[in-house]
């Protein structure tokens, strides 16, 4: 990651989640609020997200790991891993 970057990701370390769910809302078309422990908090559904993507918010309160299929459970572990000790590279 850039210097850029990280000194992007650092100055959101301190907006509030409301702000930020508005922020992420309108950057991407699906985005899963994911705590510490690895728990779906909130699934934010972008201005542009498909029709029929409400259906999404029944992760909430599910393991991150859970969301995806068996063959990518290992990748999602890995993912809350590195996540938890810097921020991590944009996925999509």
């Amino acid at each position: 990651m850039n210097k850029r970057m990280a000194s992007l990701l650092e100055g959101l370390r301190d907006v509030d989640a409301e702000r930020l769910a508005a922020l992420v809302s309108v950057a991407s078309d699906v985005a899963l609020l994911v705590d510490a422990e690895g728990v779906v908090n909130e699934v934010v559904l972008g201005v542009d997200a498909p029709d029929g993507s409400g259906h999404l918010s029944a992760l909430e309160g599910h393991a991150f790991e859970q969301t995806v299929t068996p063959e990518s459970r290992v990748k999602a572990r890995e993912i809350l891993e590195e996540a938890r000790e810097k921020p991590t590279r944009w996925r999509e």
